[in-house]
């Protein structure tokens, strides 16, 4: 083989071996930010895009939504505009109709307040959802939405389970040398009875629970173990928990925060507040059906309103109403009515965990 016929295979081998590696590195990328893609002809992956209409409907919420920061209403474009992108996403006829029946089996089931209603249409929300996601545009648009509304999701929730497999052979547990009375918690779990598993589909992203941390305080219970303040469900309403039973469990997804700029005594005064205001041993019921605005008690209390008044009351909102929470609850409710607007007024776990008022310190599963 002469010289020059040497050095082309070389360089062919070069460029095969450049190919390969670039084609790798698009398809990592594209796995790692959650969305689909394209099999192109020369054997090339491109990650999949959003539609232009798309893209400039979420920059013109993004507009609108700094329009509503520190406000206790949105603007009414802010709510047309999310409207506007949610019925813009291709979507088949088969779909759309599934979509309104299912809002209408929704909307029926909250107006009659009925447990076994809510389990029923919950079965058949979850077939409509199977029905939804054979939409192969419809599903895809929304995975690569969720891509552009959280790019660095996938890939943070990657690294934290390497950091899990990696300290699993060390357990420390919980942080408890950096927990103090007032710190907020929060937990994905997506277990318990159907109603339950409904109410959870409705809000929850990555958070299904919150509550508030009171350590050992001995003038509520006296045997020096470590408590939390919660409304975790409709029989047992508010109440003073031990935090063994249930937030050290194994695999659960546990996150911990300090309130921002307030003293440990201040943060230990509110969670005592908290408790003189809704009780415990179920004082206060548990709020399940609508309206679920922050600031309406009449029925109850939720666990995340519960875990925001205190603090709401002190003048710091922990309710960060992130757009990309809005829009995102928006189209993966979509047999929510006014589900934009219910968002905004509403608190949920997954809006206080990206709230600029709380500085996580712990975020990670229990080992």
């Amino acid at each position: 083989m002469t010289l020059q016929a040497l050095v082309l295979q070389r360089n062919s081998m070069y460029r095969k071996l450049l190919r390969a590696l670039l084609t790798l590195a698009l398809t990592l990328i594209a796995l790692c930010f959650g969305s689909d893609g394209e099999k192109l002809d020369d054997g090339y992956f491109r990650p999949m895009g959003l539609p232009k209409e798309i893209e400039r409907s979420l920059s013109r919420i993004e507009n609108e939504a700094k329009k509503s920061e520190n406000s206790l209403t949105p603007s009414p474009e802010l709510l047309s505009e999310i409207q506007k992108l949610t019925m813009a996403l291709p979507r088949s006829a088969e779909t759309a109709k599934a979509q309104e029946r299912g809002r209408i089996l929704t909307q029926e089931a909250l107006e009659s307040r009925s447990p076994e209603i809510a389990v029923k249409v919950d079965k058949i929300l979850s077939k409509l959802q199977d029905e939804i996601e054979r939409d192969s545009q419809y599903a895809a648009t929304i995975r690569a939405l969720d891509a552009r509304l959280y790019p660095m999701q996938a890939i943070a929730t990657k690294n934290r389970e390497v950091a899990n497999r990696i300290l699993i052979s060390n357990p420390s547990g919980l942080p408890f040398e950096k927990m103090r009375p007032g710190d907020i918690m929060l937990w994905n779990d997506r277990s318990g009875r159907p109603v339950i598993r409904l109410a959870v589909s409705l809000f929850a992203k990555d958070y299904t629970h919150s509550a508030i941390y009171l350590g050992s305080l001995t003038d509520q219970k006296p045997d020096g173990r470590r408590h939390v303040y919660e409304a975790i469900n409709v029989i047992d309403g508010t109440n003073i928990d031990l935090l063994d039973r249930k937030w050290k469990r194994h695999g659960l997804s546990v996150a911990l925060g300090h309130v921002k700029g307030l003293t440990p005594a201040q943060a230990k005064r509110l969670a005592l507040g908290a408790i003189r205001t809704f009780g415990d041993r179920g004082s206060t019921p548990y709020h399940v059906f609508p309206p679920w605005d922050k600031t309406y008690f009449n029925e109850g209390v939720y666990c995340s309103q519960l875990t925001w008044e205190p603090y709401a009351r002190a003048g710091i909102d922990i309710d960060s109403n992130d757009w990309r929470y809005l829009v995102w609850f928006s189209v993966h409710n979509w047999y929510l009515p006014y589900s934009a607007s219910t968002a905004f007024f509403s608190v949920f776990p997954d809006e206080i965990k990206t709230s600029p008022h709380i500085d996580w310190y712990y975020d990670r599963m229990n080992l």
